[in-house]
């Protein structure tokens, strides 16, 4: 922590005490205690002064305090659905700080009928639904134990479950988070209610965070907000997702996790291990708990991708250029750890400490094969991917009831999210990097052309001449031969990124009356974003035809056979064994890193590195935000409550990088901008009983642009057309606007559960988009790639959530449940093609489509599960100068996984968990649905285990 930064917390930490003894003298009086159920902490109860709207509701560890309270005997009511209600009265004096210990609430005899007590799912679910009934926003929550009872290993997998939430996959897990069918880049992802900072290298210069290095081991409540308040951050058009840490509970706890797991597609074993320890000390003053998990798993993944001709003009729009045949093989394991402190300095002022450690590391092995229909050539390539994703930091934050009803809470964080790709290199243009082989046989010719020589797909061939969509194969009439195959090319690629945030922020809040309270604060934010890539490549003489070059062949080197060769893409009957051929070890594989750099291969292999390209791809940005906002919460009867203030951002961005000159030299430069964001919420919520909610928002919101549309550089390659390609960022882009209504109804049944619609819609403006250009440079047809806003868009759905407990059956079908949400979402925006020409076009990553649907059965201490996930099609490129027939559209998908768990006793659980049972493919498709341009199988992974509860 720099020297100012303690100062700051040092003065703010005097003043709080300062104002603590100046308003308390004043003051009336308080009370305060922790309210209980049969299982734990109960968050979210309804604490009311009677009589009056005065009150509060518990925390997450199911704590309050409530101040302010007029002097005399007084009566106080604790009310939480599907609950008894418990009063209790307490003499207040002027400065009393009354405790009322430890309430324990009873469910509802009649409704619940004591099975909270021995079910494993619907304490969590209570609790989720508390708070979600009591939020003043629109949103949903989910609770530790409710992910812990789907086989769910990152958070990104367990928010799936959420209406409206869906997710991007990467190696067969969940990775990224999409609220409403949003790009990734328009919705806020913290901790805490901190921002996630996005470094990872698959982030690619976005402000998108990847879940899957964050165990969902170390969550307790994860809440999707989307609808927002103006103490929350603005730039967040489709959602917040506010991941919040364990915090220490009142009693001595120890929790531990044992797993062992299996993947059938790879043969690959693996293991899950959590524990979770808490304790309190100084007789209740300190708090410590402390988490730390580790899972191993086998990862493989069978791989086609079918690229075809639509940008070559020579060639016809639908022909086939070449196939690829991809296995992924390697290791994954997520580990992370987390501590954290809280001490009561007395009841009136918290102090609160934490810190955690993620890393996500990675080792693959890719080995492809490609089929070059056009160029009658046939290619192998092995490479490894070597990678750490790392997410790390802390916060200190404090709260202090001042008195008089005044509250201040205030916090400090900083996190850090680190990734690198290699390993040390002892090279003359990279520190770190990834050796890529490339071998090369000329001479291949294929059969199963049309009349016109080129290769199809049947339905798209002049003559019907081609293979079916399910059944590609190459029909090569020479086969591979290891003595013709020579090494071709070699690259070395290193990717490293960081991003790190600093946050201060304070909240200040009163009671003013008992149907007005009035809350204001700030916070600024200090981000640092890095992304630096190395590439160092090498090309062989001999394939580019100097004479007496020397020749590579794939049989000079140690090779080892394809594992599993005879099962790869078994899914479409495994028909490619016999063009398999042995790929060169990792060991020859590794060597050849330190190998391009000796004397022998300098003499075969000619360094066409660009250095300049290099410094043109990096990027380097500081990022300054300044927030500050005011709101009120107003009871305007004892049914509706109106939320609503106004949100400032002051955003400054300053990018270092570099432009090219007339002259052909770099030039260094960095650009800034400066933008201002006024953003006004309202909330009205009208609580028709205590079970019903209807529920009504207008937000204005924003998205920043992402990092690498803003990067001053321009970067020259060939396109696919052979014709170069320029292309560049844009500083002076202006951030994405939203107006949003959302309309919300909610039914919470009295025996746990709840049934609720809602609509929602979203006027979006300065949607950013890549614009094409194309000018003649020297003579030559260049076309340039620059984001631009557009004019407008707008975006709008559907939410139906039904869970209940299947109660009002007889017998046995009273033991079974159900969750099930869908969402129906729909979106235009404005993309202009040209000067003259626009074009209306869904948003990209938006299906329209979404719904989850689990059935579960609970009796005696075993709980079973089955849910599926669902999510339609959707585009994920728009290719504008090949027209709509040639978007790139990603296929609906739908999962299947299995839970079941059995208590053996009270503190020891047996647990079985299944993944992707129907062995679903992740498709790309070009255009339609039957011409497929990627296919790949993840296979079915599961694991077993044990839990224990002390």
């Amino acid at each position: 922590m720099k020297s100012k930064d303690l100062v700051y917390y040092l003065s703010l930490i005097v003043m709080i005490f300062g104002l603590n003894s100046l308003l308390h003298a004043q003051g009336k009086g308080a009370i305060y205690g922790t309210v209980l159920d049969a299982t734990g902490p109960l968050p979210g109860v309804s604490i009311k002064l009677v009589g009056t709207n005065t009150g509060t509701i518990t925390d997450q560890s199911g704590k309050f305090f409530l101040d302010n309270i007029p002097t005399g005997e007084q009566t106080f009511e604790f009310s939480f659905i599907g609950y008894s209600k418990v009063t209790k009265s307490a003499l207040i004096t002027e400065e009393s700080n009354i405790e009322l210990g430890t309430i324990h609430l009873d469910e509802n005899a009649t409704e619940l009928e004591s099975v909270i007590i021995t079910s494993q799912y619907l304490p969590s679910q209570v609790r989720a639904l508390g708070l979600q009934q009591k939020n003043l926003t629109i949103g949903n929550v989910i609770a530790a134990d409710q992910v812990g009872k789907l086989p769910d290993r990152n958070a990104a997998e367990a928010l799936q479950r959420v209406p409206g939430v869906s997710i991007t996959r990467y190696r067969g897990e969940g990775q990224m988070a999409i609220v409403r069918g949003t790009p990734m880049e328009w919705n806020s992802m913290m901790i805490n209610g901190s921002r996630l900072p996005a470094g990872s290298t698959y982030s690619g210069g976005t402000r998108s965070t990847g879940l899957d290095v964050f165990p969902s081991e170390l969550i307790e409540y994860a809440t999707v907000t989307k609808a927002l308040t103006p103490d929350m951050e603005g730039d967040a058009i489709g959602g917040s997702i506010n991941l919040q840490t364990r915090k220490v509970a009142d009693d001595f706890g120890l929790n531990i996790n044992l797993g062992a797991g299996y993947n059938e597609k790879g043969d690959q074993p693996g293991y899950n291990f959590a524990g979770i320890f808490q304790k309190r000390f100084l007789d209740g003053k300190l708090g410590v708990i402390a988490s730390a998990s580790s899972w191993s798993r086998g990862v493989t993944q069978d791989n086609q991708i079918i690229n075809y001709n639509y940008m070559v003009e020579e060639a016809p729009t639908y022909s086939i250029n070449n196939m690829e045949l991809r296995q992924y093989r390697g290791q994954r394991v997520t580990t992370g750890g987390y501590l954290a402190t809280d001490y009561k300095i007395n009841e009136r002022n918290h102090i609160y400490i934490n810190g955690t450690f993620n890393r996500m590391s990675e080792d693959y092995q890719t080995r492809q094969y490609t089929f070059h229909f056009d160029d009658n050539a046939a290619e192998m390539l092995t490479r490894r991917n070597a990678a750490n994703t790392d997410l790390f930091g802390g916060e200190i934050e404090g709260e202090h009831h001042l008195g008089k009803g005044w509250k201040l809470d205030w916090k400090g964080s900083y996190y850090e999210t680190g990734s690198l790709m290699g390993t040390p290199l002892n090279n003359e243009y990279m520190e770190y990097g990834l050796p890529f082989t490339y071998f090369r046989q000329n001479g291949v010719t294929y059969g199963g052309r049309s009349s016109d020589g080129y290769k199809y797909l049947a339905m798209d061939s002049p003559n019907g001449i081609g293979d079916p969509s399910y059944r590609i194969l190459p029909h090569n009439e020479i086969p591979l031969n290891p003595d013709h195959m020579n090494l071709n090319m070699i690259l070395l690629v290193g990717v490293e990124g960081r991003e790190a945030d600093q946050n201060y922020q304070f909240n200040l809040e009163n009671q003013l009356h008992d149907k007005f309270k009035l809350k204001f604060g700030g916070k600024h934010r200090r981000k640092e974003h890095q992304m630096i890539t190395g590439q160092a490549v090498y090309l062989s003489m001999a394939g580019i035809g100097i004479p007496d070059a020397t020749v590579y062949p794939l049989s000079s080197f140690n090779t080892e056979t394809l594992p599993q060769k005879n099962q790869f893409l078994k899914e479409m009957g495994a028909p490619y064994g016999k063009n398999l051929l042995p790929h060169i070890t990792m060991n020859e594989l590794d060597r050849t890193a330190a190998w391009i750099g000796s004397k022998d291969a300098q003499g075969s292999f000619i360094d066409l590195t660009d250095t300049d390209n290099l410094l043109l791809a990096n990027t380097y940005a500081r990022e300054n935000v300044s927030a500050a906002y005011i709101m009120g919460e107003w009871q305007l009867n004892n049914k509706l409550l109106f939320v609503g203030g106004i949100r400032y951002e002051n955003t400054f961005i300053q990018m270092d990088g570099y432009e090219m000159n007339n002259d052909g030299n770099l030039k260094a430069v960095s650009p800034s901008n400066t933008y201002h964001s006024l953003l006004p919420m309202a909330h009205l919520k009208y609580a028709a009983n205590e079970q019903t909610n209807l529920r009504f928002a207008y937000t204005r919101t924003f998205a920043r642009p992402n990092f690498s549309q803003l990067n001053p550089s321009t970067s020259t390659n060939m396109g696919a057309n052979g014709l170069p390609t320029v292309s560049g960022g844009n500083m002076n882009l202006n951030p994405t606007y939203a107006h949003n209504i959302d309309l919300m109804g909610e039914y919470f049944f009295q025996d746990i559960g709840l049934v609720s619609a809602g609509v929602f819609f979203k006027q979006l403006n300065d949607v950013i988009y890549t614009n094409a250009s194309q000018r003649m440079v020297d003579g030559t047809l260049t076309t340039f790639y620059r984001p631009e806003n557009s004019n407008s868009g707008w975006l709008a759905g559907l939410e139906l959530v039904f869970s209940k407990r299947l109660t009002f059956l007889p017998g046995f079908a009273s033991r079974f449940g159900i969750d099930m949400n869908y969402t129906y979402t729909a979106s235009e925006i404005e993309i202009p093609v040209s000067e003259d020409e626009l074009v209306y076009e869904p948003l990209k990553n938006q299906p329209k489509h979404l719904y989850n649907a689990s059935l579960y059965y609970e009796h005696n201490g075993l709980m079973l599960r089955l849910a599926a996930n669902y999510k339609g099609a959707f585009i994920s490129e728009y290719r504008l100068e090949a027209g709509a027939n040639h978007y790139q559209w990603y296929d609906k998908m739908f999962m299947l996984d299995a839970s079941g768990s059995y208590a053996i006793n009270n503190r020891i659980q047996m647990y079985a968990e299944v993944n992707n049972l129907t062995n679903a493919p992740l498709v790309y498709y070009h255009g339609t649905p039957d011409r497929p341009e990627e296919v790949e199988y993840y296979g079915i992974r599961g694991q077993i285990g044990l839990r224990y509860n002390l």
